[in-house]
């Protein structure tokens, strides 16, 4: 008879608990939706609170393989909540949040200070390893893993830093805890798809032709042309030096191997662009009769 009173006060806690959980989970959900506002960069159509939800859900998803609790949960719904939504840690607790979830969004905030973003993250980063907390930098790994997922949408240089920076240096950091992980894993393939991508997206960028001012491009023409090639002094003077009205375009070389400078000119402008060694004989290539 003890062991069924037992079981059945066991099941009533446990029931208890859950709904806790659920009504925490509800209420963690209602303040972030309130509080962050705005869009993500670049999408104009994806309000800014979603990231939480997102990081969120990577957390649950991986909650087995990584084996965390649900205060972590919770802080990873939470995490941006301080710091982008004006959110006090105290309110936090007086809303009912544990001090395991104050103290994990704590440590994935950055301080308030008159810092640049990045430094701000730099600090954030001394503070996590100084804390060597598990759950906190499973946080902040699927919060880089949702943060990378968009990164096509930022700055060139917001970009850069996420990818050379960031990803690289959490990754490192992180390793000996997680690398068995899926979480950490999949936070390593997306870094990798990320950088290829951002590779290409520099080549595209360098490979392609712009207008610039006749200053410029005589810059661009000593940069890279040389008596030798035929773009030298001599030519610049005769052809190029003293005429107006023209415009100038310039496609810088994408590749080390288009070492060759080649310009094309008609009545109303100059084009410089750039070919590799085959393509220069291929000019040449006549086909036979």
């Amino acid at each position: 008879m003890m062991e069924i009173l037992n079981f059945i006060q066991l099941t009533k806690n446990t029931m208890k608990s859950q709904n806790n959980e659920n009504y925490l989970e509800e209420k963690a959900k209602n303040l972030v939706m309130d509080r962050i506002t705005g869009h993500r960069k670049g999408l104009p159509d994806v309000p800014t609170y979603t990231h939480s939800f997102r990081v969120y859900e990577i957390i649950k998803s991986h909650a087995t393989d990584v084996g965390i609790s649900s205060d972590c949960c919770l802080a990873a719904l939470l995490h941006d909540v301080v710091e982008d939504g004006g959110v006090s840690f105290e309110r936090l607790l007086a809303e009912g949040f544990s001090h395991r979830t104050v103290e994990l969004v704590k440590l994935c905030s950055h301080e308030e200070t008159n810092l640049s973003k990045e430094a701000r993250w730099t600090l954030m980063i001394a503070k996590l390893i100084e804390a060597n907390d598990y759950e906190a930098w499973a946080i902040k790994l699927a919060d880089l893993l949702d943060n990378l997922k968009e990164s096509q949408w930022l700055a060139e240089d917001k970009r850069r830093f996420m990818i050379e920076v960031k990803a690289q240096l959490m990754l490192k950091l992180t390793a000996q805890m997680f690398k068995d992980h899926s979480l950490w894993q999949g936070l390593n393939e997306e870094h990798r798809n990320q950088r290829g991508l951002f590779e290409q997206q520099l080549k595209s960028a360098v490979n392609k032709e712009k207008e610039v001012s006749k200053e410029e491009f005589k810059m661009a023409y000593f940069k890279y042309g040389s008596e030798e090639s035929g773009w030298g002094l001599s030519y610049w003077n005769h052809l190029l030096e003293n005429e107006v009205g023209k415009r100038y375009f310039v496609r810088e070389p994408a590749t080390p191997e288009e070492a060759s400078m080649m310009m094309t000119t008609d009545k109303d402008m100059h084009r410089m662009y750039f070919v590799t060694e085959d393509e220069v004989e291929n000019f040449f290539d006549f086909p036979s009769a």
